[in-house]
């Protein structure tokens, strides 16, 4: 029988050892294709503590169900006297436009349910939002987006030219924690540092560089944005100006054909075969992997083609 507090250090080593960030990363496991596919961003400022479910609060949930609309709480401004809500349009494959708006409190989940429709805009046309950060610091949802996600997005506050930095609710990959969302590209990141993340922004940093850290283009599914890093890769930083179309084609056996094409003054076409490859453990975090209650498909690219000259 182990000694008084034995069990217990055994515990806290165990949690300790299965933090969700740290162990992802030491499997060297791929983030790609765990962005989810949205048209829509609606961020509402609610102020701190939240619930591991944003959705139980009402003004969260005065957004209803909306198809490819992600509805994220952020941590108010320093200051402001009323709360503000924004909402990113998808306007094209690569960018989303904002605009932010304010209502008294009393007012707020009117103007939410208002947003939530993306066919219809409130009488006050609101004012452009600026490009955005958002930085998953959500610590009741999980301890390693509120530990490593909330330093990071206090690291960076201020420090990106020309970006506002936001603090976050869920915005699904805890494992892949320190992540973010890039607006106005709506692009999804992983196992982020304040580097990285300038490098995104500015970006001075080489896309290739960026492959362990790319979640994904949330303009197309799960097959498609592995296919999209690649073209992000192939093509450099240009891609992200291009107005490209995309489709998959599942077979359901475990493999998709997908196809990008893209117009302009110098039009092209990518083809590629896209095949799952396993699968691997969700950790729950603290928890062992054999104890995970999900498992993310593991994706791999084979015979990528890239037809006609490379964006301009």
């Amino acid at each position: 029988m182990p000694p008084d507090g034995a069990s217990s250090a055994l515990s806290a080593t165990a949690a300790r050892d299965f933090l969700c960030s740290p162990w992802t990363r030491a499997q060297g496991l791929d983030p790609i294709a765990t962005a989810g596919t949205y048209d829509t961003f609606l961020t509402i400022e609610v102020p701190l503590p939240w619930p591991k479910d944003v959705a139980e609060l009402p003004v969260v949930a005065a957004a209803g169900d909306q198809e490819r609309t992600r509805v994220l709480a952020v941590v108010p401004r320093q200051g402001a006297e009323l709360p503000r809500v924004t909402r990113w349009l998808r306007v094209g494959p690569n960018r989303f436009d904002g605009r932010s708006y304010e209502a008294a409190p009393d007012r707020l989940e009117v103007l939410v349910a208002e947003l939530a429709d993306p066919d219809r805009d409130p009488a006050d046309p609101g004012v452009p939002a600026g490009p955005t950060v958002l930085v998953c610091g959500h610590g009741r949802r999980d301890r390693c987006c509120g530990q490593l996600g909330t330093k990071l997005a206090l690291d960076v506050a201020g420090r990106l030219p020309g970006f506002e930095v936001l603090r976050c609710s869920h915005t699904g990959g805890h494992r892949f924690a320190p992540t973010a969302v890039t607006l106005p590209d709506g692009r999804l990141w992983a196992h982020l540092d304040p580097l990285i993340l300038d490098g995104i922004v500015t970006r001075t940093i080489a896309p290739a560089a960026l492959h362990d850290h790319y979640r994904g283009c949330t303009a197309v599914d799960g097959w498609a944005q592995v296919v999209e890093r690649a073209l992000f890769e192939h093509h450099g930083w240009s891609w992200l100006d291009v107005d490209f179309t995309a489709r998959s084609t599942p077979d359901g056996e475990g493999a998709a054909e997908v196809e990008f094409r893209w117009d302009g003054p110098r039009p092209g076409k990518a083809t590629a075969t896209v095949l799952i490859d396993g699968a691997v453990p969700v950790l729950d975090c603290g928890l062992p992997p054999e104890m995970a209650r999900k498992r993310a498909a593991r994706f791999e690219l084979v015979d990528l083609r890239v037809d006609g000259a490379p964006p301009a």
